[in-house]
């Protein structure tokens, strides 16, 4: 694991037992910030959050609007690709 990802892991580990944020911050001498975004992530799930930071999927976050579609087509149809002869 990376070193993120191990303070990560010790800062969930710590907000588990019930530890103090400023126990934390003193005992993993951590940036604040760091701290308070991992307590907030904790709890928006509940004390479920995973050390792993979540990654975002491209191919599914690209909105495939039809003004989008449309202007593709209007492009590829702009400029062509010449085609490969066989």
């Amino acid at each position: 694991m990376s070193s993120e990802q191990d303070d990560r892991a010790s800062i969930l580990d710590a907000l588990r037992v019930g530890c103090a944020l400023k126990e934390i911050i003193e005992f993993l001498k951590l940036p604040i910030t760091t701290v308070y975004r991992m307590e907030q992530e904790f709890n928006e799930f509940n004390g479920n959050a995973t050390p792993l930071k979540k990654t975002q999927d491209w191919f599914r976050s690209k909105k495939r609007t039809p003004k989008f579609l449309h202007e593709l087509q209007e492009r590829i149809n702009a400029k062509p690709c010449p085609r490969r002869s066989t």
